[in-house]
């Protein structure tokens, strides 16, 4: 079995999930797709677009496997001296896939032109159907998909086999340039990519009939490099959202003190800078392990921001990992002197105390005393955490009272249970 036919069976038909096909059927379907590739009548084509938008298109790892397939087919019809004639004998077996046999037992391929031009036809026609299906044409597997991932994956394979497409023959009639400027006019017409891919598109394409097959390689590989990078920074991108299980951990410096999240105390009291004590073993995160909604990331990103702006002076927000509710920066560099674990400063602690009497003043409670910690309602053991946390701030803050400082980790988890 050729090497790339192989591996794309075995792609599909190994996975321990979706789309659960046996190695036959993987098997068919690469025929289906070779037949194409060779022939591309209308109804070849329309039945690898049913095919690939029911079977592959909703599964990551499935659009891999096929466009990986499609794209080796296509780097495989590279440019050559002369129409071929093959057999049995001497031809792939994917090459002969919807071909005629000759009564000399011979079988004239495609130019090679021909074929990388039915490649780009076959995933081009499965780009724009799939955008004219409405949400109820579609089948159910597409429900749990973001559909915006499947068309940014089929316009990348596209502008691979546009590159492959755009490259001059070794002879005259082994070449598409016409084909492709027709093709570009429509995506022209139907404004479905974006700008800058518009304009790499229409650079190949005035270039069409004297592109170098090396330089289109050469592209493609700089292309797949470029992606892989853009791949990795998404990954940990997204890292930087995940929801930790559990939030107030003790092994983390903070955990003895009264902390609270700030985006929670933000929702209930209007301020992050009034906290109440972490119950103990902190809280269970509400959809742990997760990636947090768009909701959640702008409260969380507004939540930075309004604690950045409240520092005395400006700090770069690249520079910044987090910030207590006391204002105290938490750098991403470690080394830095000012990283507070224990999150309370002096200046810190003089700040809240201010806001605090300003608060009191106008609430009309001048004059009247803090509640005692011992009926403060979020800490209901004897020797509750407040106390606790207050003795330790008091130590750590060099015999100054700390005034009970909190740390707010600004990652975003709400305790299990709120809204």
């Amino acid at each position: 079995m050729d090497p790339a036919l192989d591996k794309f069976v075995r792609s599909l038909a190994n996975s321990a999930g979706p789309p659960n096909m046996t190695r036959v059927e993987a098997h068919s379907l690469a025929r289906l797709l070779n037949r194409t590739l060779n022939v591309c009548t209308s109804r070849h084509i329309q039945q690898s677009t049913t095919a690939l938008i029911k079977l592959i298109l909703p599964w990551s790892h499935a659009r891999a496997a096929v466009f990986d397939y499609v794209t080796s087919l296509s780097v495989a019809s590279k440019p050559r001296a002369a129409d071929a004639v093959v057999t049995e004998a001497t031809a792939r077996t994917y090459e002969l896939e919807g071909l005629s046999r000759a009564r000399d037992q011979t079988y004239n391929l495609p130019s090679s032109a021909q074929k990388r031009l039915h490649a780009l036809y076959t995933i081009h026609n499965v780009f724009f159907a799939l955008r004219a299906l409405s949400p109820s044409q579609l089948p159910p597997t597409y429900k749990t998909v973001k559909m915006q991932d499947i068309e940014d994956h089929l316009a990348d394979l596209i502008t691979r086999l546009w590159r492959l497409s755009c490259t001059r023959g070794e002879y005259p009639v082994d070449t598409c340039g016409s084909e492709i400027m027709k093709l570009f006019d429509f995506y022209l017409d139907q404004n479905a990519i974006d700008h800058g891919r518009i304009n790499l598109l229409r650079t190949m394409a005035e270039r069409a009939d004297d592109g170098e097959w090396q330089e289109a390689l050469d592209q493609i590989a700089a292309m797949d490099e470029e992606k892989a990078a853009a791949d990795q920074a998404a990954a940990a991108a997204a890292d930087l959202w995940t929801l930790p299980h559990h939030h107030g951990a003790a092994e983390d410096p903070w955990y003895d003190l009264p902390a609270a999240n700030g985006l929670h105390m933000r929702r209930t009291l209007g301020s992050p800078l009034r906290a109440a004590a972490f119950p103990e073993g902190g809280y269970n995160i509400t959809n742990g392990g997760q990636e947090a909604d768009q909701e959640l990331k702008r409260e969380v990103t507004s939540l930075k921001d309004d604690l950045l702006h409240a520092l005395s002076g400006p700090a770069p927000a690249a520079q910044v990992q987090d910030i207590d509710p006391l204002g105290n920066i938490i750098h991403a560099n470690p080394a830095l002197a000012t990283r507070n674990p224990w999150g309370f400063s002096l200046q810190g602690v003089k700040k809240i105390k201010e806001l605090e009497s300003s608060a009191r003043r106008g609430a009309g409670y001048a004059g009247v005393p803090p509640l005692r910690a011992e009926l403060n309602p979020f800490s209901s053991r004897a020797g509750g955490d407040v106390r606790r946390a207050q003795d330790l701030a008091s130590r750590g803050g060099r015999g100054g009272r700390g005034g009970g400082g909190v740390v707010a980790r600004g990652r975003g988890g709400l305790p299990a249970g709120s809204s």
